[in-house]
């Protein structure tokens, strides 16, 4: 599950999720998918799966709000300054410290590389001698903790500590119906209508979801993924959908 985090190895805050999914309730032609029922003969539509797709919208809508919330409080945070400590010196080089890596100021740091730091290393050595070498990873390791403290601090104060809760909350609320779903076997083709919006959901929207399944095409795939694309993409073109938006904290890799 994707939770809530700071940047901290850059020292400002950005949050995970932006934009909740959905928009409207009613995305799903359900004529269009009863009339295709009906052609079939098939069984009524299982009112189960749409009780169930209607609560994973509402909690869409809840995980919008909540990472709306979030947006906010991150806005409110005042970071503390960064510990001069944190970033590299000459005297680093010497002490086979590494130049560290690049920070959003431009400078070098070595806040990225604390955890592998707080432990000492058998066997490492350094022309000023080992000793040394210990005596600044640990003063790197103390300025980073004590920054990270403050950054909690403060984050508390704006509230955010408090929203990001909230937001992991809905998410995994969220996630677990997305879940359900995907596991609940559709009995009627009005039954694959109302799924065909989870496939918007995965690919962002509509035209994301189209437009991939173009390129599996022009691509020449004809493999098991390029099969799945295919129906996914005809099952919402027949569906109707329009005005989904992607939502990165719970988009899953479409990757095959």
């Amino acid at each position: 599950m994707a939770t809530h985090n700071s940047t901290v190895s850059q020292g400002k805050h950005v949050g995970v999720s932006r934009r909740a999914i959905l928009g409207a309730a009613a995305l799903v032609s359900v004529p269009a998918g009863a009339a295709v029922a009906a052609a079939i003969g098939a069984t009524a539509p299982d009112h189960e799966l749409h009780a169930l797709m209607q609560e994973w919208r509402l909690a869409c809508r809840a995980l919008d709000v909540a990472s709306e919330a979030m947006d906010d409080a991150e806005d409110r945070v005042v970071s503390p300054e960064i510990p001069e400590a944190l970033f590299a010196t000459r005297r680093d080089r010497a002490l086979f410290l590494g130049e560290g890596t690049r920070h959003h100021t431009g400078r070098m740091w070595h806040g990225g590389h604390v955890d592998s730091m707080r432990e000492e290393r058998e066997g490492s050595w350094c022309p000023a001698g080992p000793a040394l070498r210990r005596e600044r990873e640990l003063e790197i390791v103390a300025a980073f903790d004590r920054w990270q403290t403050d950054l909690r601090a403060a984050e508390a104060i704006a509230g955010f500590t408090a929203a990001a809760e909230e937001m992991d909350r809905a998410l995994q609320r969220c996630n677990d119906l997305m879940r359900h779903l995907i596991a609940h076997r559709a009995l009627t083709p009005e039954d694959l209508l109302v799924k065909a919006e989870i496939a918007c959901w995965i690919f962002g929207d509509r035209e994301s979801l189209v437009e991939h399944a173009a390129r599996c095409e022009r691509d020449k795939r004809r493999d098991d993924y390029a099969v799945l694309i295919s129906l996914a993409r005809d099952a919402v073109l027949i569906s109707g959908q329009t005005g989904l938006q992607n939502s990165p904290a719970v988009t899953p890799n479409v990757t095959p």
